[in-house]
Order: C-alpha cells, then structure tokens, then sequence
C-alpha cells in the first residue's frame, strides 16, 4: 500500500512507495545526527549523481500531496531542518561570479534573479499541466544571494518538522552548494535492489556474497532449561447441598473369595450331660 516502508515486491527494503514511486532517504539520523550521516550529506549536484550511481534513479520529483506527505515523513528523520529533493532553476553553462562550487560542477542560475523555469531532475517544468507545488510563503525569493555564502544557484530544499510554523513540509529555495541530507526516487516497477541505509557513509558500502544464514545465537542459560515441573492435580469440586447420593458411586468393600473358617462344633457328650437311667421294673406282687 501508499506510504508502507518496505512494501514488499513493489519496492525494495529501505523504500517507502507512493505512487509510481520508490523513495527512500540519504543522511538520516533524526534531530541529532551521528557522524555517518553528517558524511552522508551532499550538495545539490553530488546527491543527484549519487541517486543514478547507487539507486539508478533521481532526486525525488514531488507530484502530488501523498508524495509531498512522505517526503515529509522521511525528511523528518534527516539531520537538520531540510532535505534536498529534484527542483531547481534552469541549468546554465557558468557560474554567477563568487560562487563557491566546484571547477566542473553542475552549476544553476537563480530563477528568481534571471526568471527562468523551476524543473525537476527530469527537465520537466514544476507545476506544469496543473500539478500542485508547495512552495513555503513568499518564496522561491533567491534571498539568500545577500548571505554571501556563494550560491552555485538556486535549488530545492524540502523543510522537515523541525522547521518554523507554517513552513512544515513546504519548499524553499537555498544555495545548491549547501551539504544536505536527501530523498532519491525510483520507478515502482524497476525493483530497486536492496541498497545501503541512509545513516551510513555512501562511500563505505559493503557487500555480503555469502547466502548462508547465520547461526541462531540460544542464550546460556536456556539451552539446558530443565523440563517444567508437571502442573498440580485438579482440586475436586466442592460437594454440593443438595446433592444426591448415588450408590453406584460409592465404593463397596471388596468380599471374600474363600468361605470363612467356622468354630469346631463341641461334642455333643461334652455339651450335655446323659439323661439319667429308667428305673428298674417293680417285681409282680
């Protein structure tokens, strides 16, 4: 779906989709930036070479308001206040006088000094066929060419939460020679490789051939756990009022398997004494 980090087979790990795109950011860290990210930050034109280097893509092209509300999300987490993303003025063949890029730079003229067009890395014209832009107020207003900081031309930056009221994730244009953290954009469909993390030095990328998993680190103490001790007996259930009593339940004592031993019965001559004998018959008379 719009706006899921990681979204599956759409875009690879690292990227964020929306719309037809993948996005992802170079130079996080958030409000305090590790030393990695600082190094990972890059000028206008190095930011837009190092997107086709490492991504084969471009600085991001905001088009639409879900595009602007994750280019925000991502922003939110780079160190600083803003982020590069793709506009800025027309290109020119020179510099302006005192500006302070690079011999062989890709150098800008300030479309608010010289009223030429505002494009995307692309050459496309920002705004153009009725596409929203979310400039911050009063700007693009090229103030900046009186800090006298050098200029390299006017870009894009793209400002973060950190920002000022009413500026949250409006654009504002800033000297292109300016290290910034930066959001680089793939097509949805060109299944972007896994690529470093934004908080790591670019130059410092390393890749692992092996395919090997590694091994499951098991904790000391649980490898030899002994079983668990067998859970108690079930209570029996509390006998109730009015329960009847059911005599196929109660337990019957178990009988006899052989007959009882009977008492020897006494002799009869011992148990009574004899009767005492008839008299005599009496002599006829």
């Amino acid at each position: 779906a719009d706006g899921a980090d990681g979204a599956g087979d759409v875009c690879a790990k690292g990227y964020v989709h929306v719309s037809s795109k993948c996005v992802r950011l170079v130079g996080g860290g958030g409000r305090v930036a590790s030393a990695a990210a600082i190094a990972a930050r890059r000028r206008h034109s190095e930011a837009e070479g190092y997107c086709a280097a490492q991504f084969g893509g471009t600085l991001l092209a905001v088009e639409s308001v879900a595009e602007a509300n994750v280019a925000l999300h991502l922003c939110d987490d780079g160190s600083g206040v803003a982020c590069w993303i793709g506009g800025s003025s027309a290109f020119s063949d020179g510099a302006k006088d005192g500006d302070g890029a690079k011999d062989g730079e890709r150098l800008k003229v300030d479309a608010a000094a010289t009223g030429a067009r505002w494009v995307w890395s692309s050459g496309a014209e920002i705004g153009a066929g009725g596409l929203p832009t979310f400039w911050a107020p009063n700007q693009p207003d090229g103030a900046y060419l009186d800090q006298k900081i050098g200029s390299g031309g006017a870009c894009i930056e793209l400002l973060n939460s950190r920002a000022r009221p009413g500026r949250v994730g409006k654009w504002n244009d800033a000297p292109c020679t300016l290290a910034k953290p930066f959001l680089c954009q793939v097509r949805a469909d060109a299944k972007a490789e896994d690529s470093p993390t934004a908080t790591t030095t670019p130059t410092s990328t390393q890749t692992s051939t092996s395919t090997s998993k590694p091994a499951r680190h098991v904790p000391a103490t649980t490898r030899f756990a002994p079983p668990p001790s067998p859970p108690p007996p079930p209570s029996p259930p509390p006998a109730s009022a009015h329960a009847t009593l059911n005599p196929a339940s109660v337990p019957q004592p178990a009988r006899a398997t052989t007959a009882p031993r009977r008492r020897p019965m006494r002799p009869i001559s011992s148990a009574f004494p004899p009767p005492p004998p008839p008299p005599p018959p009496s002599p006829p008379s």
